[in-house]
Formats: C-alpha cells, structure tokens, sequence
C-alpha cells in the first residue's frame, strides 16, 4: 500500500524533503514506516526515535495501523525548558 509522509521543517532540512512516498505491506503500522523511512533516508535515522506521529490530525501511537494512502506526518516537539525567563 501507498502511504505518503510530510516531515516537520527540522526532519526535511535534514532529509532534504517535505514529502515522502512509503510502499508497505498492507496492515503495516506507524512503527513500520518509520523502520522503513529510517532504512532508506539513513540520513534521517537519528532524529527518527523522537518524533510525534499523527494521521487524519490526530496523535497515534507507534503500534496504530495505517491504511491506504492515509497521510502520516512525523512531527519533532518544540525546544524548551526551564530556563531563567527574561525580564523587563
């Protein structure tokens, strides 16, 4: 099955592409794409382990199964913390 894939602006700088196009098995989960995406874009299999997966809008898990040509978007989360906040 076809399953396209938008990456985050870090993931595509890095990648060097927005958008991705997996062929997987059918009953193939999220888990799978990303083993998929790390194995042809190696250059992207470091940044891989932290990213938020969504399809339709919604947050899933690893284990969510995809179904044909649903859209799956790997989201990497803000930078923050607990840092001294600014004054003035």
């Amino acid at each position: 099955m076809q399953i396209p894939v938008r990456l985050s602006a870090a993931l595509a700088q890095t990648g060097g592409q927005t958008r991705l196009s997996l062929t997987l098995a059918e009953g193939a989960t999220v888990s799978d794409a990303i083993q998929s995406i790390a194995h042809q874009f190696p250059a992207l299999e470091s940044k891989l382990p932290l990213v938020i997966p969504f399809v339709a809008g919604q947050q899933v898990g690893r284990s969510a199964q995809l179904q044909p040509k649903q859209e799956l978007a790997l989201l990497l989360p803000a930078a923050g913390g607990k840092g001294d906040r600014m004054t003035g």
